[in-house]
């Protein structure tokens, strides 16, 4: 394999994770991916590494985790453990999709919060390692966290922010730790952008190993591209993704004159509020028109009346 560290880096890496007890966090995207590689490259396993599926990730993500771990297996690497929460039986729902039709709104990211990660894709791996004693997700603690308890030492999450400017602006938002976990970031320590982490892994795991973004088909920070790609690839996730913004626009939670996404926009007119989440009214008639024309190319202007059937 080509030397894909200097040496300077290599050391930095020891230095931060020798002798920790190492839980990497795994998204199945560029960043978390080209970490894996950069770990290897400096002779450092982690203990444990998982992968938390809120039900909604896209097919070329669950495939990209399958082909990660085939390298693991070669390496003689343990695998990332997939994991998923559990709701209660009498929510009705059992993945971040259902939860929303449920509830008849939107990914919390849609209002300016992160509940929806932390619910979805931070609890699922806490519970994991912790252990849960009862309930759906009920499950023994991992053995990591017992050798953690039983030593006093504390388990350092490893998670892919890279070094560019908008990684970094986050990350110096956060806290170090919290009252369970450390939290480290090795590509920052290497200095790594994503167009770095392309390279890396394209030079190191090889170019097909390098991934779609990931993040659920009906995420609200999808930008307009992603969308277009959605109809093109995956025109029924595409027509799910739909049907949830315009059941949330319409149900029980709407307000027809104005909708408040984090800061007011008005119906129909995009803003820049507006601009981050796939909901406002131009956008989606744009993206229906285009899943029309993908399905159904046009034979007369009576098209552009048309109206998509939505799909449950």
């Amino acid at each position: 394999m080509e030397n894909l560290l200097t040496q300077s880096q290599r050391d930095a890496l020891r230095r931060a994770l020798d002798g920790r007890l190492l839980a990497l966090c795994f998204g199945a995207g560029v960043d978390s991916t080209a970490m894996i590689a950069a770990l290897h490259a400096a002779g450092i396993e982690p203990d444990v590494m998982t992968f938390a599926n809120t039900g909604g990730e896209k097919p070329l993500s669950l495939q990209h985790l399958e082909r990660v771990n085939a390298v693991l297996r070669g390496w003689g690497w343990r695998e990332i453990h997939e994991v998923q929460l559990k709701p209660k039986a009498q929510t009705g729902y059992s993945t971040l999709e259902g939860n929303c039709l449920k509830n008849e709104t939107l990914p919390s990211l849609a209002f300016g919060m992160k509940s929806c990660s932390i619910k979805w894709k931070q609890q699922p791996q806490d519970n994991f390692l912790k252990g849960v004693t009862r309930g759906p997700n009920a499950c023994a603690p991992h053995p990591l966290w017992l050798r953690a308890q039983a030593s006093g030492q504390r388990i350092v999450k490893l998670i892919g922010y890279d070094a560019g400017k908008a990684d970094l602006r986050r990350t110096a938002s956060l806290a170090d730790s919290d009252g369970t976990f450390d939290f480290i970031y090795p590509l920052q320590f290497l200095g790594w952008t994503r167009l770095d982490c392309v390279r890396a892994i394209a030079r190191y795991l090889g170019s097909h190993l390098v991934p779609i973004k990931s993040a659920c088909w009906f995420c609200p920070a999808s930008k307009e591209w992603e969308l277009w790609w959605l109809a093109a690839e995956l025109p029924e996730l595409l027509e799910r993704a739909l049907f949830m913004e315009r059941r949330a626009l319409t149900g029980k939670h709407s307000r027809f004159d104005e909708v408040e996404f984090g800061a007011s926009w008005e119906w129909g007119r995009r803003t820049p509020s507006a601009e981050r989440c796939a909901c406002s009214c131009t956008r989606l008639q744009a993206i229906e028109l285009g899943l029309l024309l993908i399905q159904q190319p046009p034979d007369d202007s009576s098209w552009a009346m048309a109206a998509p059937t939505f799909t449950r």
